[in-house]
């Protein structure tokens, strides 16, 4: 964790050094921050990291040939610090953000683009990852996203995971103002 400071620099100043690789280790970052605890498949992370850039970057890489600048920023991103840590690291073919990167988030946070977080609700697998995704989209407040991993966790076949996503869905609901639906998923839960 000794690299942790010097790698969220270089994450930092990636916005003018490396906008490509930058923006590959916060969709990373991101697909953890979903509620997603397992490493982001590498061709997901290349759909998923031109939402992360400028609109400069983005009209520069369709000059450029997007895989090619794609694989220059995992380059950039893969290149260890100190000899032992990265921003990202492969784990078979996917890609893992460093540790600490995690934690600055929780201090520097940004808007998880809305693109993610539909990648991650198609990638979920199976209710507990779509109840993970949907708690933390409520918890960010981005409650369309929350309704529907949380309805995907309801619907499922893990009856552990069916009342606590039903008692969240009365939850949000109770929060628009919905009273009916609140009752109806409360009711739900209890049952």
């Amino acid at each position: 964790l000794a690299a942790g400071p010097d790698l969220v620099k270089k994450l930092e100043t990636g916005a003018s050094t490396n906008p490509v690789g930058r923006a590959a280790v916060l969709a990373a970052v991101d697909w953890y921050r979903v509620g997603l605890a397992r490493p982001v498949p590498k061709p997901t992370l290349k759909r998923l990291y031109p939402a992360y850039l400028d609109d400069d970057d983005v009209a520069g890489l369709e000059t450029a040939t997007g895989n090619v600048a794609f694989e220059s920023g995992l380059g950039w991103a893969e290149a260890l610090l100190y000899e032992t840590s990265a921003l990202l690291t492969r784990e078979g073919a996917s890609l893992v953000p460093f540790a600490y990167l995690l934690d600055y988030v929780e201090d520097e946070p940004w808007s998880i683009p809305a693109s993610t977080w539909d990648a991650a609700l198609q990638a979920a697998k199976g209710g507990s990852e779509a109840f993970a995704i949907g708690e933390a989209a409520l918890s960010q407040g981005v409650t369309d996203v929350a309704e529907r991993g949380l309805r995907k966790a309801a619907a499922g076949h893990d009856s552990l995971l069916t009342a606590p996503a039903a008692f969240s869905l009365g939850k949000l609901y109770e929060g628009r103002g919905q009273e009916p639906m609140a009752s109806r998923w409360y009711q739900e839960a209890a049952d």
